[in-house]
């Protein structure tokens, strides 16, 4: 399943085009020391980030790049508040590449919020990734159940977000296949039934009513449902395949 695959990205120097956009739109003493420690984090983070998709990820570094992800979206947004990005003349000149994972091939855009949606789509994605651990690592432990279950929802909080927001900040000829709002609701669907599960496991445990535990379960089996119905949608049919049905 393709679900849970990172996206990679193309490196940028972030740093050399916002200290050329900072000393042609103002001066070169504007270009202060701690502009230039603030661009450093920045580039470090966004280093990171352009890997995620071609390393191997185990808890750890998973939730050690959940933190640079949150870091590097407040750090463009911080961006976004302060100057333009994009082909205009007085704007930050910057090209964004990142890998579609569903097409496995590159999409690109001078668009800061195209950077923005793909970054929070490997946040999302490792939210999924760290709550499918810690459900197999749980063994029982409710506490890591209840873990799990909340890292699935933010996961699908993500994915919503995604939906909602990209089509009104991305064009669409710009839109990678991932991104779209389809997917998005695919994804979520399944996270949302991934933490029901979950649920569904602890309640057990808690002697839950076998009216609720019914609940729950038609619960599972409506989101699966919907997922099996987008996948079928086109395009989506076309990358997804059987692989819905796994």
């Amino acid at each position: 399943m393709i679900l849970g695959k990172l996206k990679s990205a193309v490196s940028i120097d972030i740093i050399s085009q916002i200290k050329n956009y900072i000393i042609s739109n103002y001066d070169a003493s504007s270009f202060t020391p701690a502009v230039e420690k603030f661009l450093g984090e920045v580039q470090q983070n966004r280093n990171v980030i352009s890997d995620l998709g071609e390393t191997k990820q185990n808890l750890d570094s998973l939730k050690s790049n959940r933190q640079i992800c949150i870091q590097y979206i407040n750090q463009l947004n911080l961006l976004k508040s302060k100057m333009s990005f994009g082909k205009d003349k007085l704007a930050v000149h910057l090209g964004f590449m990142w890998k579609d994972t569903l097409k496995n091939a590159n999409c690109n855009s001078m668009n800061i919020n195209f950077e923005l949606y793909n970054v929070m789509f490997n946040l999302a994605t490792i939210y999924l990734n760290i709550a499918k651990i810690e459900s197999v690592e749980a063994a029982g432990d409710d506490t890591r159940l209840k873990e799990a279950i909340k890292s699935y929802q933010y996961a699908a909080g993500f994915f919503d977000r995604i939906k909602n927001e990209a089509p009104q900040s991305i064009p669409d000829k710009e839109m990678p296949n991932d991104l779209k709002p389809n997917y998005m609701t695919y994804c979520s669907c399944l996270c949302i039934a991934y933490a029901q599960k979950n649920l569904i496991t602890v309640a057990e445990k808690k002697k839950t009513s076998p009216a609720l535990l019914a609940q729950l379960c038609k619960g599972v089996e409506d989101m699966y449902k919907n997922a099996q119905l987008i996948a079928k949608e086109k395009p989506l049919c076309k990358f997804l395949g059987d692989q819905f049905l796994i």
